[in-house]
């Protein structure tokens, strides 16, 4: 299963595979229920991994999600699993925020225009 490359919340995820089960009828449509659930766990910031019905999920695949959901390279099988590691959406290191409001100001010890 492949998410195209885009810009995700742990929610759009989430909605991006059950799209892909829906379509694959890879589901129980007569309770509408999905087999796997992503989610998060807003306390420990880890990824909630939800599996039913015999379903499991590699990380170990090369291109996998894992390192974003905080997964270890592993096949997980379990109905309840929690990530080993916080997830890593996004990355941000620092952010520079340049305002020209006066004249002579430095970034970095040198003289900003």
């Amino acid at each position: 299963m492949q998410i195209p490359e885009g810009s995700y919340e742990i929610r759009d995820i989430d909605a991006a595979i059950k799209q892909q089960m829906r379509t694959n009828n890879h589901y129980d449509n007569e309770n509408d229920k999905y087999f796997i659930s992503v989610s998060a766990n807003s306390s420990t910031l880890k990824t909630v991994l939800t599996l039913s019905n015999g379903y499991q999920v590699d990380f170990g695949l090369p291109n996998s999600m894992r390192h974003i959901l905080g997964f270890n390279s592993a096949v997980y099988t379990t109905n309840y699993q929690e990530s080993e590691n916080v997830v890593n959406i996004m990355n941000l290191y620092s952010i520079l925020v340049n305002i020209d409001i006066i004249t002579g100001s430095y970034v970095n010890g040198e003289c900003s225009r």
